[in-house]
């Protein structure tokens, strides 16, 4: 069903229901959001962190269930077509191994649709912005204290629960292990440093980069949230030490996705016009101006000349780009179904990771194809538009969390050039999606308190929020 635009509240008749929400709900709706990223460390220890969000998806399939009616904006339906095309790629798959890759991104793929869902009809009373926020800026806090650990303890290494119980057969594929065993750090030091990149509590080191960019806008979301003084203290003196770990990981992707969203951010704060605004565009100026100062004063800077002027990895991922291209003119409309080794689609090349892998948008492309690119992309770039907007001033909403939740689609859109966003990026950019369009609507989940928006007004007046 489809949600009511925003600015256009359909006229409701009441109905006996508490908070206005959908049906009956959970006493805490938080419980399953605050579980699946607030255990970040707990899941990397078990060896599950790799594919924890797609066993959420029966207990979010079955809470949603409970709620009775489901709303959606109407454009999910390019959500909706994509994981249809998904399916449909599903037959170009002919071995084993890719079966096992093509279900461990298909189940996250629907997993991902289902937190949008869970959030977008979630009750603000129970399900509220300031948890949802809180609980992505702690999952960036665990980030930040990972990038630590690894610096710590880089050559930290152990078999996990789930690697124990897993038969060999499994294990001997890379994918498969990598998944399952939990290390600290890359194993491979950049020539004259003996410095690792750290990536717990992450399977690599561009997942740690990039969930890290990604939930930067929530932890400085969560700054006005936070009432205890310690805890406010606590989170800026972590904003200002994370450069270090930042640094350290080497990850060029997720500085330059820092860098973009910060940098829009603040553009778009100092353009608000109003004084609150422009005095947190004015502290991230003067936060960037220190960082500098920091990385000129330091030896941080010295590893940023490093990186920039290495080419690790670069010959490799110009390979890869070329690989996908002679993939998609291969098979342009349903894909491969998963990333497709390079031998197959361009022989003249020696061992190389498959095509496909070396970012979101390219894992798609080589995937599903054209169309499923279309629909992929299409459905966060109108999500990007929509949560730029300004919210309704009949509205309910949080404008700065909206705000926010926008700032980390665009770092998640930069980085599907270059990172793939599974496990965790694209889940996190759902529920960035998710709290950006509930933020707009004009009154509640689906209107004012107690009342119930009958089905047939919901019908008639759908739209794009």
């Amino acid at each position: 069903m489809l949600a009511p635009e925003a600015g256009h509240a359909p006229r409701v008749e009441p109905r006996a229901l508490p908070d206005g929400s959908l049906g009956r709900q959970p006493a805490r709706q938080s419980l399953l959001i605050g579980a699946l990223f607030g255990g970040l460390f707990v899941w990397w220890g078990l060896g599950v962190g790799g594919f924890i969000p797609a066993l959420f998806a029966v207990p979010l399939l079955a809470s949603i269930g409970l709620r009775g009616r489901m709303l959606m904006p109407r454009a999910y339906l390019l959500w909706l077509a994509f994981l249809a095309w998904v399916s449909l790629s599903a037959i170009g798959i002919h071995d084993f191994e890719r079966w096992v890759s093509f279900a461990w991104r298909g189940s996250l793929y629907v997993t991902a649709g289902l937190l949008f869902i869970y959030v977008f009809n979630g009750s603000r009373s129970k399900l509220t912005t300031r948890t949802m926020v809180l609980i992505l800026a702690a999952f960036w806090v665990q980030t930040v204290l990972g990038g630590f650990a690894g610096m710590v303890l880089p050559s930290l290494s152990f078999p996990t629960p789930m690697e124990m119980i897993l038969p060999s057969n499994l294990l001997s594929n890379q994918f498969v292990h990598d998944l399952v065993h939990a290390t600290t750090a890359a194993t491979h030091a950049f020539s004259g440093t003996g410095i690792h990149r750290p990536k717990v509590p992450f399977i690599y080191s561009n997942q740690w980069g990039s969930t890290f960019a990604l939930t930067l806008p929530f932890a400085i979301a969560s700054l006005p949230m936070l009432r205890r003084g310690i805890w406010r203290t606590g989170m800026l003196a972590l904003l200002v030490v994370s450069i270090v770990p930042l640094v350290v990981s080497f990850d060029r992707g997720s500085w330059l996705s820092v860098a973009v969203s910060m940098g829009y951010a603040t553009f778009r704060l100092a353009a608000r016009g109003s004084r609150r605004a422009f005095r947190t565009a004015l502290a991230m100026v003067v936060g960037t101006i220190l960082a500098g100062v920091v990385l000129l004063a330091t030896p941080l800077g010295d590893l940023v000349v490093l990186r920039l002027n290495s080419g690790y990895g670069d010959s490799t991922r110009a390979i890869l780009y070329e690989s996908s291209v002679r993939a998609v003119l291969q098979s342009p409309i349903l894909g491969y179904g998963t990333p497709v080794s390079v031998s197959l689609v361009n022989p003249s090349t020696g061992v190389a990771p498959s095509a496909g892998t070396h970012g979101q948008f390219w894992t798609v492309l080589v995937s599903q194809g054209i169309p499923g690119i279309v629909f992929f992309g299409g459905w966060f770039v109108m999500a990007l538009f929509k949560s730029g907007r300004r919210i309704s001033p009949r509205g309910r909403g949080d404008p700065d969390t909206r705000f926010w939740a926008h700032v980390c689609i665009a770092a998640g859109l930069v980085q599907m050039a270059y990172y793939e966003l599974l496990p965790w990026g694209l889940p996190i950019m759902m529920i960035a999606a998710a709290l950006a369009w509930r933020e707009a609507r004009v009154e509640g989940p689906l209107g004012p308190p107690g009342w119930r928006v009958p089905q047939r007004t919901v019908i008639r007046r759908a739209s794009i929020l």
